[in-house]
């Protein structure tokens, strides 16, 4: 009985130790942008604290209307991920654009301006807040 019981526990850390071979779902291609946004930046976003990130941010106007592009993008796992409107990592005071929508892929975030707030910050920024940590940003000129 021993014996049966050792090699299912063998067999079983076996299997659980097997590389599984995940498919990385395809990015998804951006919608196409209205012809009345001018693009105000295009930069890279940087890694911060330990954690990855990587990809473009495109930052697109209409009025007041903002358009922030992700473009193969990329984002180490973690709890409460939020994306934010700052300046440079600090969350306070910032602009929530929503809960992160992936990991790694395409994304959209839009916010409407009516207050004329985009212009006192300068970074969009991966934020962890159920630690209060940055995971990674992307400075603009807004």
């Amino acid at each position: 009985m021993k014996q049966k019981l050792a090699t299912l526990l063998m067999m079983s850390l076996l299997l659980a130790c097997q590389k599984s071979e995940e498919v990385m779902p395809q990015p998804q291609p951006l919608p196409t942008i209205g012809e009345s946004f001018t693009l105000l930046s295009r930069t890279s976003f940087s890694s911060r604290n330990g954690y990855t990130v990587s990809g473009t941010l495109e930052v697109w106007r209409d009025s007041t209307q903002y358009e922030f592009r992700f473009i193969d993008f990329q984002s180490s796992n973690g709890p409460d991920l939020d994306i934010l409107v700052a300046n440079g990592t600090s969350a306070n005071p910032s602009i929530h654009l929503g809960a992160i929508q992936g990991l790694q892929g395409n994304y959209v975030y839009t916010y409407t301006d009516v207050d004329n707030r985009i212009k006192d910050f300068s970074s969009v920024v991966v934020w962890c807040s159920r630690f209060s940590v940055a995971f990674g940003l992307a400075s603009f000129e807004p």
